[in-house]
């Protein structure tokens, strides 16, 4: 009869191997391409060149450059 340290390895190779077969692949046609979705256009968020906040220079239009003016005046005040 087989001892208990040869019958485990040969149940775990046979686990293993069923386990292998059964295994499906990736089926890539199922699923969008989105490869070049998450890829930032120009690089940075920010020019590293200037200083922060006013000193980016934004071209806001006069609506959101109010927006942006509150929140620095919110964000001075704490």
């Amino acid at each position: 009869m087989f001892s208990g340290r040869v019958a485990a390895p040969i149940v775990l190779a046979a686990i293993l191997s069923i386990s292998a077969a059964t295994a499906q692949a990736f089926d890539e046609a199922k699923y969008p391409d989105l490869s070049g979705q998450w890829h930032r256009v120009g690089g940075t968020q920010w020019d590293p060149s200037k200083p922060r906040s006013l000193g980016q220079q934004a071209p806001l239009t006069p609506e959101y450059q109010a927006v942006f003016a509150e929140s620095l005046a919110d964000q001075d005040a704490g």
